[in-house]
């Protein structure tokens, strides 16, 4: 299954998990899940919310040097950015596996509930305890709301790039640097773009959905 930027969708797994999936993303699972491993391929952002089962372990495979062991949780999953991979677990636990393609031993990580953990490409793993505020932010997107929250333009123009299947071009690449506080609900593009036209002193056209 796989969702075009603009577009968001649900779906369910065949042991009756649930994903949501945000624009971009793409999840690949068997009709039936046989043997010991719930095992599917996932690229792109989900909110996954895994029915829990102890003997049959579910793992997600992100197509990078990380898979995701998952028993029974709800947890946000997002891999756009292949250097710096990003879970955020709610509820349950999660072990991360990072290593496997390299010539070493998989190494693993076992994450607690309320925690940010960042994925390098090189399999390091740096956690973070969540505040409120980040909480929010993370899970944002499956309520239909963006928060950006001293986020730099450039991640800015990828996400709206993603939300709205709009073309976004830059032909001053110094504002890349200018960092972005906001909190969107159902705006339009264009009405998100007036509001950082105000707020950021930064002009723009708009046409052909570009």
């Amino acid at each position: 299954i796989y969702t075009e930027n603009g577009v968001k969708a649900k779906t369910i797994l065949p042991d009756g998990s649930t994903v949501l999936l945000n624009s971009g993303s793409t999840i690949s699972y068997p009709d039936k899940f046989i043997g010991d491993t719930r095992e599917i391929s996932f690229s792109g952002e989900g909110y996954f919310n895994v029915v829990s089962d102890s003997l049959k372990p579910m793992i997600i495979k992100t197509g990078h040097n990380l898979d995701v062991m998952v028993l029974g949780t709800e947890f946000n999953l997002k891999t756009f950015d292949s250097t710096k991979i990003e879970t955020t677990l709610y509820q349950g636990k999660i072990t991360l596996i990072t290593g496997a393609k390299s010539k070493g031993k998989p190494s693993y990580t076992e994450v607690l509930p309320n925690t940010k953990s960042y994925i390098s490409n090189h399999g390091t793993i740096k956690l973070q305890q969540m505040d409120k505020i980040t909480n929010t932010a993370t899970k944002a997107w499956t309520k239909g709301r963006i928060i950006f929250n001293e986020t730099p333009l450039k991640q800015v123009v990828e996400e709206l790039e993603r939300w709205h299947g709009v073309r976004i071009i830059v032909t001053d690449n110094s504002i890349l640097k200018y960092k972005i506080t906001a909190d969107f609900n159902s705006e339009s593009i264009v009405q998100i773009a007036d509001l950082i036209k105000l707020s950021a002193m930064i002009d723009y056209k708009y046409k052909n959905n570009i």
